[in-house]
């Protein structure tokens, strides 16, 4: 997702729509041992203040990861907004870059792609699950617990610990 500042010649204080769709890097979601289900879409705005450029917009996209409990393959969608400056190399030394997302260019190309995949993989809960109520996998045996009940004996307590149980 390479924006040519070069070729957009924006005058100060104007603005370009932007939109871009791009097949999401297998590398970013391996592993978790997730894929992209779609390409990302980037829909905004770049904004040019005569010295520097801001963009504006939100990216969507669904990938599929397992699910944190019993990991069956579960769908999530990514829809996040973003806002991020964009620095000339030569001046990101003069920058007040304290609270900003920033892109520096060089050449006048400026590149997105780690930014819109930060923004994803930040969108993606820790703990992704199938459903609220999900049993997860059989600690013994590793059956999924939401298909069958599998049999297995919980209260099978290592035997130095049997005088602990002794006390409830």
């Amino acid at each position: 997702m390479i924006i040519n500042l070069n070729n957009l010649k924006l005058p100060p204080n104007q603005a370009q729509d932007l939109h871009f769709e791009q097949r999401g890097s297998a590398e970013l979601l391996e592993s978790w041992g997730g894929k992209f289900k779609q390409p990302f879409v980037v829909d905004g705005i770049l904004l040019f203040d005569g010295k520097n450029y801001l963009v504006q917009g939100s990216v969507h996209t669904q990938v599929e990861l397992g699910c944190s409990r019993c990991l069956k393959p579960v769908t999530y969608t990514v829809n996040a907004d973003f806002s991020a400056l964009l620095i000339k190399e030569s001046l990101q030394d003069e920058a007040d870059l304290v609270d900003e997302d920033v892109v520096v260019y060089t050449g006048g190309m400026a590149d997105l792609t780690p930014l819109i995949e930060g923004i994803i993989v930040s969108e993606i809960p820790m703990s992704l699950l199938c459903s609220e109520d999900c049993k997860g996998l059989c600690a013994i045996c590793g059956s999924n617990l939401n298909t069958k009940d599998c049999g297995c004996r919980e209260d099978n307590i290592d035997p130095r610990w049997e005088k602990l149980k002794q006390l409830t």
